[in-house]
């Protein structure tokens, strides 16, 4: 059963029960994740470590990655691909602060990030046709000013989906698919799709560098990432082939190298499909979550060894916490749970994590 699913089934059960202080006594921190309620409301929900809402907006659609701006106390929501809204909320309170609109023939692909006092978002353009270089684009957005739309970047390719701020550079993952509006969900170039990952300089623009994993692996889409504290990032794909091909899933691409497709020794447990990522604190051990595959997977890649696996049916939303080996997974159908190397997964949940279907990811507000 996945969210859809279980939206219409009018069934309302936890993948998890409540378990007070499961992360510690007086823990203060703070999680955010994108939701449907048992009535199919889309929220975005701040929860603490006791499983309680400190916050909670009642959107118009559903929402899908958010950016985090710690100096500006403020989180970004965007809206799922094709989008048309981002809204801007207080992160201590979920007061909306802005609300912006998809600018005209442009959507919106589900992702921001902050950085140099700017807000960049993934976009495509609407056209019933490929362009040259792709359709894809980066709407910048200054914050100064009330989030004034200020300058559009080309991101190499189709389907631009999650990016990260690494200094003055945007590390930008192209899924390689060509979708519109009109049809959500559908795929229009599965034979043709382009996937990549490139570097492109915040302040103008420019494509400094643009990774691929090759002719023969074209239909892997590289869709969303993570960054370790040395500059390592990880890149998480979603094949549009045959379930029973083995392809890579996972790749990383270190600062001045190749994107370099990482082996695991239990990747047919995720279906072909990675929907999330996340490093640890540490930077060591890299977090997985397959809501197709139902687990997710836990992968030391200093010692190249798969730590652990745990099951979490339709399981999506992954964090790190600022704890080396630990990460809070959400799941599509209810339920949270955290694990800790060393000490495997505990259950954490109340009514209102248990009975909300969240959606892919989730973001420790520090």
């Amino acid at each position: 059963m996945n969210r859809r699913e279980f939206l219409t089934s009018g069934i309302a059960v936890g993948v998890a029960g409540f378990v007070p202080g499961a992360f510690g006594a007086g823990d203060a921190r703070i999680w955010y994740g994108a939701r449907l309620d048992a009535d199919g409301r889309a929220h975005a929900s701040g929860f603490d470590a006791d499983g309680r809402l400190r916050f909670d907006v009642v959107l118009p659609a559903r929402a899908h990655g958010a950016g985090y701006s710690a100096a500006r106390g403020e989180l970004v929501v965007a809206s799922r691909r094709p989008g048309d809204f981002l809204w801007v909320v207080d992160a201590l309170t979920g007061r909306v602060r802005h609300r912006i609109a998809a600018a005209s023939g442009r959507f919106f692909n589900g992702h921001a990030v902050y950085a140099r006092g700017l807000l960049y978002a993934t976009e495509s353009v609407v056209t019933d046709a490929p362009l040259p270089g792709g359709n894809g684009v980066i709407g910048v957005y200054d914050a100064a000013t009330g989030f004034a739309r200020v300058a559009e970047f080309a991101s190499g390719g189709h389907d631009p989906h999650q990016l990260l701020a690494l200094g003055d550079e945007l590390v930008v993952a192209n899924g390689g698919l060509l979708t519109h509006p009109d049809a959500p969900g559908v795929k229009l170039n599965i034979d043709t799709m382009d996937s990549s990952v490139v570097r492109i300089d915040a302040r103008d623009g420019r494509i400094n560098a643009q990774h691929r994993l090759g002719a023969a692996l074209h239909r892997v889409g590289l869709r969303h990432l993570a960054a370790a504290p040395d500059g390592t990032v990880a890149v998480v794909a979603q094949y549009e082939g045959p379930v029973g091909d083995d392809v890579p899933l996972v790749a990383l691409l270190r600062p001045g190298r190749a994107l370099a497709p990482l082996e695991l020794p239990q990747q047919e447990r995720l279906k072909n499909y990675v929907g999330s990522v996340a490093f640890d604190a540490g930077g060591r051990m890299l977090g997985l979550a397959s809501p197709r595959g139902g687990v997710a997977l836990f992968h030391d890649v200093d010692a190249d060894t798969t730590r652990g696996l745990i099951e979490v049916p339709d399981g999506c939303g992954i964090a790190a916490t600022r704890k080396p080996g630990e990460f809070v997974v959400s799941s599509g159908l209810g339920g949270v749970r955290r694990w800790l190397a060393g000490e495997g997964s505990r259950l954490t949940g109340a009514a209102e994590l248990d009975h909300s279907r969240w959606d892919n990811h989730l973001l420790e507000l520090a």
